[in-house]
């Protein structure tokens, strides 16, 4: 998935972070992005406008309606409204690399897919709940900070899902399209916070994509009990200065209900001395994960939904 790609797709929920470690094929030689459709067609989307549709200009950006960002022939997500605004959109895009600042929002969005009969088209638009995305943060190239303001995904029938965070000596951002950024292996993260309420929003994001990797001719149950019992292990192992009993009683649950929580989960985390991208990238054993763990800070809650 492109860094561009990002912005719309559940599976990267933090997107400016998640990307930092992203490795892409050779980079592409950009086109002058000279308006608004050109702007969004940079970001690795081909774009249909609905009966009624448009993309115009706005103060600082672009605002769309009735919008159809096409995956492939027959699958494509519709957008009733989104509005993007940011600091040298256009200019950023040419130059093949996300904005130092930018805010999204998207509404009204919901999958599409081409069928032959009219009435199951309707009846596959009529039976989805429509999902809302906001993105907003803001990267400071001379101190270097990157700020993650929000990420949050929300369906008016399964959930909500939010996501901010902090980073350091970040020396450049991604690129939309090509290699990852350099030097994002030293980039620090200061610290992470994540706000789950789900109604069955945490199975269709996280859960089928993390089945769909184990192998597909043996059955998951055993293996998924086994991760289980092996992350509430590590759980107990965490010292107390890292998690309390009641954190660590949340994250168990948490493991416990796999593959469906339900309830409100919130989760800060901070580290100190902060942990570079290229530490977590090497903490494979148990006992460089252990060292990590001992910087890091982590608060956890839970409430059980309400009968």
């Amino acid at each position: 998935m492109s860094v561009s790609r990002v912005l719309f797709a559940a599976s990267c929920l933090f997107a400016p972070l998640a990307a930092i470690a992203q490795e892409h094929p050779a980079a592409i030689e950009p086109a002058t992005v000279t308006d608004c459709e050109s702007f969004l067609k940079s970001w690795g989307f081909f774009i249909e406008l609905t009966k009624g549709g448009k993309i115009e200009p706005i103060d600082g950006g672009c605002h769309g309606t009735h919008l159809y960002f096409v995956l492939n022939p027959s699958m494509r997500w519709l957008f009733e409204d989104m509005r993007v605004t940011g600091t040298d959109l256009f200019l950023s895009a040419t130059e093949n690399r996300l904005p130092d600042a930018l805010e999204a929002t998207a509404t009204g969005m919901r999958f599409s897919q081409t069928v032959s009969s009219p009435n199951l088209s309707y009846q596959l638009r009529a039976l989805q709940r429509t999902n809302d995305i906001h993105l907003s943060y803001r990267w400071d190239r001379h101190s270097r900070d990157l700020l993650l303001h929000d990420f949050s995904w929300v369906n008016r029938q399964f959930g909500s899902f939010s996501l901010s965070g902090a980073m350091s000596n970040l020396s450049e951002l991604p690129p939309l399209k090509g290699k990852r950024a350099q030097g994002s292996d030293q980039a620090t993260i200061k610290n992470v916070s994540a706000r789950l309420e789900s109604h069955g929003l945490f199975e269709i994001l996280v859960v089928q994509a993390l089945i769909s990797k184990l192998p597909w001719d043996e059955e998951p149950q055993p293996l998924v009990e086994r991760y289980q019992l092996s992350a509430k292990a590590s759980i107990d192992a965490l010292p107390e200065a890292v998690a309390s009993a009641d954190s660590k009683a949340a994250l168990k649950t948490f493991v416990a209900s796999f593959p469906h929580p339900a309830g409100l989960y919130e989760l800060n985390a901070e580290t100190q001395p902060q942990v570079s991208i290229a530490e977590l990238a090497k903490a494979k054993d148990p006992a460089a994960l252990m060292e990590l763990f001992n910087r890091i800070r982590i608060s956890v809650t839970h409430k059980r939904p309400q009968e």
